[in-house]
């Protein structure tokens, strides 16, 4: 059974790549299988919907906002992807990614013990951070210059530390990467 084979497949690569499930959905956003449930049983509805609904709707990739599952794991975002054949929506693919893979990526990076690394997704809530911090939000200051909705762009800011510091770029509405906090 191709279900089968696929979930199986998928299984094995979100164990391999640290990312909590994957999940195919139907054109109306119905989870036909999760890869962190055994096949055939009853599969749990997406934690997060809007994602859903917006990959659905506008028939291109969707990243979605930081949520907690019901299994309380730690937090992830679903990356989903509309499968389309020959111009018509047959599948929601989703990777649900914990937000400590990011949190890898910016550690990797070396980044020089003065500055500051931060990801956010649309909410404002911190993806990632480098120093970390326990805050779950961009300082006051960050999150207005990211409230005012420019794709791209700079500014000065104050750290959760309390040091005044340049954003050297900010990327993306919502989804912001911005230097400095």
């Amino acid at each position: 059974d191709r279900l089968r084979d696929f979930h199986t497949l998928a299984s094995r690569l979100s164990t391999r790549l640290g990312w909590r499930t994957v999940v195919l959905a139907d054109p109306g956003g119905r989870v036909i299988l999760s890869s962190s449930v055994p096949f055939g049983e009853n599969q749990p509805q997406p934690i997060e919907q809007d994602s859903m609904q917006r990959a659905i709707d506008r028939r291109q990739p969707v990243v979605g906002p930081v949520a907690e599952g019901p299994y309380r794991k730690g937090a992830a975002f679903a990356v989903r992807v509309p499968v389309l054949h020959t111009g018509q929506l047959v599948y929601i693919l989703s990777a649900v990614v914990p937000v400590e893979r990011i949190a890898a990526v910016l550690q990797r990076q070396r980044v020089p013990a003065t500055s500051v690394v931060a990801v956010f997704d649309q909410a404002y809530n911190r993806v990632a951070r480098v120093p970390q911090h326990p805050s779950a939000r961009p300082s006051p200051s960050l999150q207005a210059l990211l409230s005012r909705g420019q794709a791209e762009g700079s500014g000065t800011t104050t750290t959760l530390e309390g040091v005044r510091s340049q954003v050297e770029e900010i990327i993306g509405q919502g989804g912001s990467s911005p230097s400095g906090h």
